[in-house]
């Protein structure tokens, strides 16, 4: 069978970007609802789209800083229990 070695780089590399950008396109709207909620004082729909819009930069942030979604899984070790 055919292996392509450099398709599993592209992909993660593909979907990285793809998370980068959702990342960017969040904080842009995070910033203009924060500004209109600063203008209007309304928390409907201002302050809660900006709630929102922080909320999903949290998780892009995270999925950035831990390395995937799902995060990669460590190596576990496994252990015998002694009875």
């Amino acid at each position: 069978m055919l292996k392509l070695y450099g398709w599993r780089s592209w992909e993660s590399q593909a979907r990285t970007m793809v998370i980068q950008g959702l990342q960017v396109l969040s904080a842009a709207f995070f910033w203009k609802h924060l500004q209109n909620y600063s203008l209007t004082k309304k928390v409907f729909p201002s302050g809660f789209y900006a709630v929102i819009s922080a909320a999903i930069l949290c998780f892009y942030t995270y999925v950035v800083a831990s390395g995937g979604n799902p995060p990669p899984k460590k190596l576990k070790l496994a252990a015998n229990p002694s009875s």
